[in-house]
Parts: C-alpha cells; sequence; structure tokens
C-alpha cells in the first residue's frame, strides 16, 4: 500500500520508497498488518513463488526482487550474478518447470535489451543465461516457452551472441546497440 507522505492517485508511475508490501492477519478477532517488504512496490503472485520488485535507489530508479516460497510470511532477497550492479525491472517469463526464468532490465529501456537468468528450486540464487534478449517497445521481453517440449524455450536477441558470460556486461550493452535479431533456442532450459 501507499503510505502517507507519497501522492496518492491509486497508481504508480516510476519506483517509490514511500510504498510498502503488506501481510494482513485476519485469522484473529482484530485486524493485524505487517509490513514484509520495506519499499515493496510491485509483485507477482505464482503457485509457488510470490515476488516483490523493491526499491533501492529512487533517484537511479532501481530495484532488487524478493521472493517468498511460504505464502507471504517471509521474502528473502535474490541473488544474481556478483558483476549485476544495476536492476531496472523484472519479467518472470517461466515457472512451470520447478525453477524461475527471470528477465531484468539492467540499463536504459530504450536501449530494447535485458537478459535472462535461471534460478535454483527456490528461486534465490541465479545464474546468467543469456544476455541481450530482445524487449519491445512496451517491455515485453521477447521470449517463448514451448508447452509440448519441457526444457525447451525460444528466445530472440539483439546484436550478440548471447553466451559472452566472461565478458562485462557494460561491453555487451554496447554491443546490443545492434539492431540485427537472432534467435535462440534452448533444449536444456
Amino acid at each position: 500500500r501507499i503510505d502517507s507522505g507519497a501522492a496518492n492517485d491509486g497508481r504508480l508511475t516510476s519506483w517509490s520508497d514511500k510504498v510498502n508490501m503488506y501481510r494482513v492477519d485476519a485469522t484473529s478477532s482484530e485486524r493485524k498488518e505487517f509490513v514484509v517488504v520495506q519499499h515493496g512496490n510491485m509483485f507477482r503472485v505464482l503457485p509457488h513463488y510470490i515476488f516483490v520488485a523493491r526499491v533501492t535507489s529512487v533517484s537511479a530508479q532501481s530495484v532488487h526482487l524478493a521472493v517468498s516460497n511460504d505464502g507471504g510470511y517471509s521474502f528473502h532477497e535474490t541473488r544474481l550474478p556478483a558483476e549485476v550492479k544495476l536492476e531496472r525491472s523484472y519479467t518472470i517469463l517461466d515457472t512451470s518447470e520447478g525453477f524461475v526464468v527471470l528477465h531484468v532490465l539492467h540499463g536504459d529501456a530504450s536501449k530494447q535489451v535485458g537478459n535472462l537468468y535461471v534460478s535454483d528450486e527456490k528461486g534465490l540464487d541465479y545464474t546468467l543465461s543469456l544476455i541481450d534478449n530482445a524487449r519491445s517497445r512496451t517491455g515485453d521481453a521477447d521470449f517463448e516457452v514451448v508447452r509440448s517440449i519441457p526444457g525447451f524455450y525460444l528466445a530472440n536477441i539483439r546484436g550478440s551472441d548471447g553466451r559472452r558470460r566472461g565478458r562485462a556486461l557494460a561491453e555487451d550493452r554496447q554491443l546490443a546497440q545492434d539492431d540485427q535479431i537472432r534467435t535462440m533456442v534452448s533444449f536444456d532450459k
């Protein structure tokens, strides 16, 4: 909910530190509210996970992802690879196989690329899977799950081969300015 002191017209147009994620306990005779994620702005509820984007810097418009595996009673910070310094937004792409496929926008949204990460079964620890996953102008990741074949995904990338894990993300961002689109296929996640 948007706490006092924030502009409250019922919607957010940018990340705000005036918003918190609450859990409400309505099992007793009186209603109790608990802040479960301080500065938690956006959330997504899925069968085995609840995700919340937590604001880390209003001026930089950066966030970090928290996840719950116990129905929202506790949240834990996700862990992306150490070289990841800036996270601007997230798209949960798939959770159907007991892990999370996550698209993260790291830099300027006008570059229209993000990186794909794959988690462990708890959705906490992530490994870089694919760089420069193309995004539409509206922010949708260009990624498809082929439901009839487990572990089979299609993803379009922009301006790279999507596999330069040893190179710094900033270097790869330069390559992302290339408008060439390539389709990558995963046979094993």
